[in-house]
């Protein structure tokens, strides 16, 4: 593999849970947290204020919870054609992606490691240096660390996207 381009990632629950620890937690109990985590990401990666909080949802059944976000949604890519079976699916993947995370175990990379690091990264020095290290450990070599503009939603989103294109680019060219 000529390149592995790592995007404001950790390599997976870090520190590792000690062998036999659990690390499933529940993730289908009360959808709020779930749906401000959705909400969250959405305002971050299309610049919107939804204004939804836990006390906003608190008392909704799932259904109101669903109309609450997708109404404050209305004018974006994702709401102008969702609806609650929509945003049911997009919470069913948030789920699994929140489950495949917990059970991820990175194995040593014998390559070089390139981790491209948001300016607007909402961690402090100390968590970033960190993370490096995380990934550090897993790699013989240096990590290569590239900063590209924005947080880690909208590092991939306009305008961002395209620095971190472009810093891609010249990654896999040399």
């Amino acid at each position: 593999m000529a390149l592995l381009a790592i995007i404001d990632a950790t390599p997976g629950l870090w520190p590792p849970p000690a062998p036999g620890a659990a690390v499933e937690g529940p993730v289908d109990a009360d959808d709020t947290p779930w749906l401000l985590e959705i909400a969250d990401y959405l305002e971050r990666l299309w610049g919107l204020r939804l204004g939804l909080t836990a006390e906003s949802l608190r008392g909704l059944t799932s259904e109101e919870q669903a109309l609450r976000l997708l109404n404050g949604l209305k004018d974006t890519p994702f709401g102008a054609k969702a609806g609650p079976d929509s945003l049911r699916r997009l919470l069913a993947v948030f789920k699994a992606n929140v489950r495949a995370f917990r059970r991820y175990r990175p194995q040593p990379y014998p390559g070089k490691i390139t981790f491209f690091l948001p300016t607007e990264a909402a961690g402090d020095p100390a968590e970033d240096a960190g993370l490096l290290r995380a990934w550090g450990a897993l790699s013989p070599s240096p990590i290569a660390v590239e900063t590209v503009p924005g947080d880690h939603v909208s590092a991939l989103a306009e305008p961002h996207v395209r620095t971190l294109a472009e810093r891609l680019r010249c990654c896999i060219k040399a």
